[in-house]
């Protein structure tokens, strides 16, 4: 191996790794921040509307989106770096991520002594992917923190005594956070197409 692939190898696996631990501390900080906003959430109805409900769930929904948004990046990101990782194994000749094992023999043999283990049923070891099960989750966050905003909407249009500054207020919150949104992510490349930039 000369010293141009081995930098090469060693930079993109500690940028896999970098990837696989950013992974998780965003999904922290994000939990974190969810969990401070339906604290608020609930203080603000049991204390008195110091914010409107409305906002705060509106909020919630935002959080929870951008979230699930961004663990799906973060994968993609933590999978690129190990495709780029794994040709570089391959012209290389060794297999440090060991997603190649010399033979099926050889990786059933290992699926069975990690699956075969005498454990409890609830504790045993399974082949569950462990970030689609984090996407998962903040998917049904967001799909709860939907259903919450979309509770409030009715419940505020619903009322007989709506007053009518206030749902300006209301409507005026929504549109100004929906506009930023969309210029963010239009003018602010959210999205990157890396083949779209090669062409």
């Amino acid at each position: 191996m000369d010293e141009k692939e081995k930098i090469e190898f060693e930079e993109s696996l500690a940028l896999r790794n970098l990837e696989l631990n950013l992974f998780w501390q965003r999904s922290w900080f994000f939990g974190a921040l969810l969990l401070a906003v339906v604290s608020g959430y609930f203080v603000n109805i049991e204390k008195g509307p110091f914010v409107p409900p409305i906002c705060v769930s509106f909020l919630l929904v935002l959080i929870s989106l951008f979230q699930s948004l961004m663990n799906r990046g973060s994968k993609y990101w933590q999978e690129r770096w190990k495709h780029y990782t794994q040709d570089i194994e391959k012209s290389i000749r060794i297999n440090v991520l060991k997603t190649e094992m010399p033979n099926s023999k050889e990786r059933k043999k290992i699926d069975k002594d990690i699956t075969d283990k005498k454990e409890n049923f609830l504790t045993k070891s399974r082949k569950f992917s462990v970030s689609k099960l984090t996407i998962l989750v903040w998917d049904i966050i967001c799909l709860c923190s939907f259903m919450l905003w979309g509770h409030d909407i009715f419940r505020i249009f619903s009322s007989p005594n709506i007053d009518c500054y206030f749902t300006v207020k209301i409507v005026g919150f929504h549109l100004i956070i929906g506009i930023y949104i969309f210029l963010f992510w239009w003018r602010g490349r959210v999205f990157e197409n890396i083949n779209k930039q090669n062409n």
